[in-house]
Parts: C-alpha cells; structure tokens; sequence
C-alpha cells in the first residue's frame, strides 16, 4: 500500500503542478508510469523501489523536480572519498581523500566496465536539466556504486575502493556558516567566495563584505559562486552590487480549470512579465566580476542574471546549471519526499533558460594540467581583468 501511496502521489503531484512541459514534448507521461509502476510494485525491496522511481522522475529533466529517500542514503550513500568531472574528454579526478587516487588522475574503466557507459547507464537516475549536469553529477551520487569496486587509470594502475562512513573528525565548528572575503591586493581588489544561499547568514556576511569594501573605495569586486547551488534568492545582496536598473526573470505556471480541462481544451500557463528595479542609494560603484560554473544552480542562478542582463558584472567561467524557480514539496513520513519544479523561468528577454544556463562573459574551461597542478584558470582570469599580476 505505501509503495502504491507513493507512486500515484508522485504521477497526482506531476500532473498538477509540473511547469516544464515545454522541454519535453514529446514524453508520454502515461506510458512511462505505467512502466514505472510494474517495477515499483514488483520491486524486491526498497532500494529497487527507489531506484525504479529515481529512473522515472529523472524523465521528466528538471533539476527542481526530485524524489528523494533518506534511507538510501543512509543505507548505501556511505562516500566515495574522490571526487571526478569531465574534462577535455576524460574523466578526471578533481578531489581525493585517502583513496590512493591523486588529482589529475584520469579513470578508463569502473570494474572492467568503459567509465563512459558506465556514466551513460547511471546518469538515468540524476534529476537533472540538462545531459551535461547529469553526467556531472554521476560520482557525486554514491548509492549508485557498489560498496567495493576497482578502477584502472589510464596509466593503467588499478585501485580498488571500498566505500566506508569517514572517520569521526574533531568537533564541528558551532558557528553559522558565512562566506569568505579577503583583499586580493593591497585595498584595490576584494574577494568574496559563497558558497551557498541556503543559510541567511551567507547573504548577510557577504552584504557586510560588500560594504566594506564600499566603504574602503575598492576598485573591483571578484565574487566567487561557482558550485553554490542556491537556496533562497538573495535580492538584497543584489540590491548592494547593482548600480543600474535591472530586471528579473519572466516566469510561467500551469494554470490548472477543471471546466476547460473537462471541455478537452489545451492547458494553460499563467505567465508573469518580468519586473524592473531600480538600483539603491549606496550600492557599491566598483567593478564587479562574477565567477560561475556548471554547478551555480537556481536561486544563485538568480543572482547572476539580472548582471548579465544588463552588463553590471563580467561573469566568468562555465555555463550554469539552468534550472530554477519554485518547487512543490511533499513529505512522504517515511524519510521519503518530492519536489516538483512548479515554476519556469525564461529570461527577461524571453529566451529560454531551463536546461540552457547563463552564460559567461568569458568563458573558461577547465584542463586535466590545472587540476593536476592545483591552478584555477577562472579566477587568474579574473585578476588579470582586474589588473592584478
């Protein structure tokens, strides 16, 4: 009965509240449930019923529509200690703990199998708005992999791994997290490294920073959001960095009239325009540059656009994530829960942006020599923008 609860309550919720249509016409909704149901009902236990229904909200390619289950996690989530990325074709190591794997690293084959289809067969359970972002996200979602496995380097070594809780640290630090700032040079260039929205005090600290560095006549601001994956929109952050009208996104939701549904009339979106704002009395006046990647994802997402839309900031980097707006939630009781993208953002302009992304100034891509090297080719870039040697 629960599993039966949960699959028509996510079909129910899907219908009712799903905004992102337009990116795939041509799913059939119907006959993918009803393939979804034979597998959840007739799954074995409860990590193939999870697995069944990953692989079916996943269809639906939007980043804000997500099952998740925090038993799977806690039964089969335990860290790979590494961390991988697609780079100039290879899958490289970004990151390792102590896995025997060193950055730069780059992987030909998970347990004898091409870590290409690997990655191609995993990527089906990833909600995601885009293919980039799915493949992306492949090592990050470890309940996916066995708890032992070997991988061959190209070098052709292979190291086995055997995924474990990590060992207990010391005592995490009780202070509310913030974000990070120091001067680049001198009193000329400022620094702020953010790494997420989902706290107010990382809005709050940054505005702090900001008007510090107002108050310190800084030339140049470089913000640092790549990999911050949002939370909730910080429009006062933006009210502080903005020295001209700007202009959020134009949006979109199902409008759902059971008469016209009844009539057979094709549904309709409730659209709303995007909105002008004017800038604030003591915004700061310097240059601001922007440093993003595929991991800057919604309400961040938010935070870059209006700079790109009307030029305020140099945005550096890759492409974001393009995926944003709000979500339906739903609490199961069981540790599960659903998220349904209820929302959908086009830019002010009217140009898509779901699965698109934002796209950088200056775009700058990641090399297998600068992860092996420790180098960060986004913000070298940036300070040379901002004169820095």
């Amino acid at each position: 009965p629960d599993r039966a609860f949960v699959a028509s309550r996510i079909y129910y919720s899907i219908q009712t509240y799903f905004a992102h249509q337009a990116g795939i016409p041509d799913l059939d909704l119907d006959a993918i449930y009803k393939s979804y149901l034979d597998r959840a009902l007739g799954a074995k236990d409860r990590r193939e019923f999870d697995l069944a229904t990953l692989e079916f909200v996943a269809k639906l390619r939007n980043k804000h529509t997500q099952f998740d289950d925090q038993w799977l996690r806690q039964k089969y989530g335990q860290p790979l200690g590494f961390r991988v990325l697609p780079v100039e074709g290879k899958w490289v190591v970004t990151w390792a703990g102590d896995s025997g794997l060193k950055r730069g690293d780059v992987i030909r084959t998970v347990d004898g199998i091409g870590v290409e289809p690997f990655v191609r067969d995993k990527q089906r359970y990833i909600n995601a708005s885009s293919e980039r972002s799915a493949i992306s996200l492949v090592f990050d979602r470890s309940y996916l992999f066995p708890n032992r496995f070997t991988l061959e380097l190209e070098d052709g070594h292979q190291i086995t791994i055997e995924r474990k809780e990590p060992s207990t640290g010391p005592a995490q630090d009780a202070r509310p997290p913030a974000s990070e700032s120091r001067w680049l040079t001198g009193s000329s260039v400022g620094y702020i490294k953010i790494n997420a929205f989902n706290d107010v005090n990382y809005e709050k600290s940054a505005i702090e920073f900001v008007k510090k560095y107002q108050s310190a006549k800084a030339k140049c601001l470089i913000i640092d959001v790549r990999g911050n994956g949002g939370g909730s929109t910080p429009y006062q952050l933006i009210r502080e960095l903005m020295d001209r009208e700007w202009r959020g996104w134009s949006t979109s939701t199902p409008s759902q009239i059971a008469l016209h549904k009844a009539r057979g009339e094709p549904p309709t979106q409730l659209r709303t325009e995007s909105e002008r704002h004017k800038p604030c009395e003591g915004a700061f006046t310097g240059r601001v540059i922007l440093l993003v990647d595929r991991f800057t994802c919604s309400a961040c997402e938010d935070f870059v656009m209006p700079f790109k839309d009307n030029g305020r900031a140099t945005i550096i980097g890759e492409t974001t994530e393009g995926s944003s707006g709000q979500p339906y939630f739903f609490n199961f009781g069981n540790g599960m829960t659903l998220l349904v993208g209820a929302e959908r953002h086009t830019f002010p302009d009217g140009s898509p942006f779901e699965s698109v992304g934002i796209k950088p100034t200056i775009a700058v891509e990641l090399r297998i020599a600068d992860v092996r090297d420790g180098v960060d080719p986004v913000l070298m870039k940036a300070k040379e923008l901002a004169g820095l040697p």
